[in-house]
């Protein structure tokens, strides 16, 4: 990343609490992921080349979803549709070398597609049916690619449990750290930090406890 410091900010600025960066160390070579994280803020850049081989560490403030690391357990509905979408153009672009190999592959994305849909289907049951998605949005989702490995160091905070309110106080922890435990562990190597009732701005919500890990991790950056 070059002989300069290098702390990149993305996300939405206005919920920044005034003077935080101040108060976080600055380290050479590494990249600080806010809120919704690059992979999908500035995903057309970073399209060529993965992500985390282009910086030096990683820090993620309530960002680390499947959009971050894809958990090969659960898997997400989003990343496994592109995961046929891109069987079915290889096909049809006439790339298949192996025809029986594809028809294995396809078989098993096509299987946890539908564990997926599933799932999804029963989480959606006693809800209202919700409007469309906007087409923005749709597209940086569908610009999305699996990272099923990070080697770089980690820090990840997670508000588990999330405080949304009233509405969500029947939502079990259990339920809420489900993708924190998947990040765990799928990464062992990552330092891994559950905030209890914060939310997602956890810069704010929790700042005494975010700061002194953030300067503790990059002081221990090579």
């Amino acid at each position: 990343m070059g002989s300069e410091t290098s702390v990149i900010s993305l996300g939405d600025r206005k919920h920044e609490k005034r003077g935080f960066y101040e108060k976080v160390t600055s380290v050479k070579g590494w990249l600080f992921m806010r809120i919704r994280a690059l992979y999908r803020w500035r995903r057309i850049e970073f399209r060529r080349q993965p992500l985390p081989e282009k910086v030096a560490a990683l820090i993620y403030l309530d960002a680390a979803g499947p959009f971050a690391y894809y958990d090969r357990r659960h898997g997400d509905m989003v990343l496994d549709m592109l995961d046929v979408k891109k069987k079915i153009n290889e096909m049809q672009s006439g790339e298949i070398q192996d025809l029986k190999r594809f028809t294995q592959d396809m078989l098993t994305s096509v299987s946890q597609l539908e564990k997926d849909l599933q799932k999804t289907t029963q989480q959606m049951a006693a809800m209202p049916s919700p409007p469309p998605p906007p087409p923005l949005s749709m597209a940086v989702a569908f610009g999305e690619k699996k990272y099923t490995e990070i080697h770089v160091p980690i820090l990840a905070f997670f508000a588990c449990p999330h405080n949304f309110g009233a509405a969500f106080k029947d939502n079990p922890t259990a339920k809420t750290a489900a993708v924190a435990d998947a990040f765990a562990a799928g990464i062992p190597s990552a330092h891994v930090v559950r905030l209890e009732d914060a939310d997602h701005y956890v810069f704010n919500s929790n700042e005494a406890d975010v700061i002194p890990e953030v300067n503790a991790f990059l002081q221990k950056l090579p």
